[in-house]
């Protein structure tokens, strides 16, 4: 072979050699780059200890944010996708999701609403994000200027930083206390009604009976002070008058006559019945200063009757079979 042919072959042989190096480079890099890595568990973590925990892994990271029900979660990764012990090649993505915080990072000014618009704004607010500020019962109510419903003042303040789980104290307007309300209409209303109709008013009361006269029906108002359609502050004390229903086998009737102590602001007070074999029911709610009640009852024997101011017991009284 001549000199210019064993050239060609050296150069020839010289230019499969270095392929071949470049091809097994190429190989080698390409098998790195294609090293298998476990996904860390990041979940709890605040955002820059997770990204370098899943960095240290060969990994890279995409963020997605969101809200959260607990204020104190703000930074925190709250979901991963992969999830943690996957097996994933390095230089993959894990998909962070992380807390924006709550909704809502503080309180707000809410004088001057109304109790039932503010109940219905944080039923809506938190039916997505969970339910994290509450308005704390029995509510305060108090006689003022303001429209009745009216949040007058609260606690925490407006401002306050909303870090965990907060109770949201509000003293309301029962309105004006020398409002005047109209009288309805009560006489021939069956007791019970009388009974749920004056304690949703939210005014003083008393019962009381007497024996039939002539064709006046049973269980029935046969007077009432003050009269119907007149117009009275609210405070005024109504007074009812009823014949006491017919007799029924087992069955009791009477009045729960109690004087409550006065209260500085409107409480609220419950009455229940549980029955002789342990069923509880409660009849009424209603808002009172205290003073004189007489609240009539028509219950088996052995049955219990509860009077509860703020949810704090008062009276437990044993209905007993009359000799």
């Amino acid at each position: 072979m001549n000199s210019s042919g064993k050239i060609t072959v050296f150069t020839l042989l010289g230019m499969i050699i270095i392929l071949g190096a470049s091809a097994l480079a190429g190989f080698f890099i390409m098998f790195r780059g294609s090293e298998i890595t476990v996904v860390p568990d990041v979940n709890g973590m605040q955002l820059e200890e997770a990204l370098i925990t899943i960095q240290d892994k060969g990994l890279t990271s995409k963020i997605q944010l969101r809200y959260s029900q607990d204020p104190g979660d703000k930074g925190k990764i709250l979901d991963q996708q992969p999830s943690p012990g996957s097996i994933r090649r390095a230089g993959k993505a894990v998909t962070l999701s992380v807390s924006r915080g709550a909704v809502i990072d503080k309180i707000g000014d809410y004088t001057g609403w109304n109790l039932q618009d503010l109940k219905t704004h944080f039923m809506t607010l938190f039916s997505t994000y969970g339910t994290f500020i509450t308005i704390k019962e029995p509510v305060i109510t108090v006689y003022s200027k303001e429209p009745r419903g009216t949040i007058i003042q609260q606690k925490p303040l407006p401002g306050t930083p909303v870090t965990s789980y907060t109770q949201l104290e509000l003293i309301v307007s029962q309105g004006p206390e020398d409002a005047v309300i109209s009288v309805p209409t009560f006489k021939g209303m069956n007791f019970q009604e009388a009974l749920l109709q004056v304690t949703g008013m939210n005014i003083p009361f008393a019962f009381s009976f007497r024996d039939r006269m002539g064709a006046e029906k049973p269980g029935t108002v046969v007077s009432q002070t003050p009269e119907a359609e007149s117009e009275v502050r609210r405070g005024t004390m109504m007074q009812l008058q009823i014949i006491p229903p017919a007799p029924e086998n087992g069955k009791v009737f009477g009045l729960l006559e109690r004087s409550l102590p006065d209260y500085p602001v409107p409480i609220t007070l419950k009455y229940q019945i549980i029955d002789p074999v342990g069923n509880r029911t409660e009849v009424f709610s209603t808002k009172t200063k205290g003073g004189v009640i007489a609240i009539p009852y028509f219950v088996e024997a052995d049955s219990i009757l509860i009077l509860l101011a703020d949810d704090k017991e008062i009276v437990n009284f044993t209905v007993k079979k009359e000799n």
